[in-house]
């Protein structure tokens, strides 16, 4: 019998599309907390009718995915997520953690945050984001599984809209 998967770098997990199938994601980057922690993930923008093959997922590359996203991992421990397997080769340098961009809503100044790369729920930087940075840095936020669900949902259902 195999050890169940624990949530940790290189795991691949399939996220539950609202209008049917999955989607898939790669935890990045784990927060060492217990309980829910806070994954630094790469989304992808193919649906797929039951969770795919690990070895499936290995083809994919960073530059596939369709968001880069800090994220709850409430759906993997509720158990509505589930879990694929790990990347037994994940190299954390060929799946990077970048910066964040937020628009202060006072000043309208956008915030350029870096989390730390052991910890993608640790700020270790935040200033001002230099011009034009705010048009390429993901949006910074913390999403909860079902705002992920509703993401990819609608995301997938557009591209296979536009075929």
């Amino acid at each position: 019998m195999s050890k169940p998967l624990k949530v940790a770098e290189g795991l691949w997990f399939a996220v539950p599309l609202r209008d049917g199938g999955f989607g898939v994601g790669l935890a990045a980057r784990v927060s060492p907390s217990r309980g829910v922690k806070t994954l630094f993930c790469y989304l992808f923008p193919y649906r797929y009718s039951e969770p795919p093959s690990l070895e499936k997922l290995l083809a994919l590359k960073p530059s596939d995915a369709i968001s880069l996203e800090r994220v709850s991992s409430l759906g993997i421990k509720k158990g509505t997520w589930p879990l694929i397997g790990i990347d037994p080769k994940f190299d954390r340098e060929k799946w990077p953690m970048p910066s964040f961009v937020r628009q202060d809503l006072v000043s309208k100044n956008y915030r350029k945050t870096t989390y730390s790369p052991d910890d993608p729920s640790l700020v270790i930087w935040e200033g001002l984001c230099p011009l034009g940075e705010e048009l390429v840095l993901p949006q910074d936020g913390l999403s909860g599984y079902g705002a992920v669900e509703i993401f990819l949902t609608n995301q997938i259902a557009n591209i296979e809209s536009e075929k």
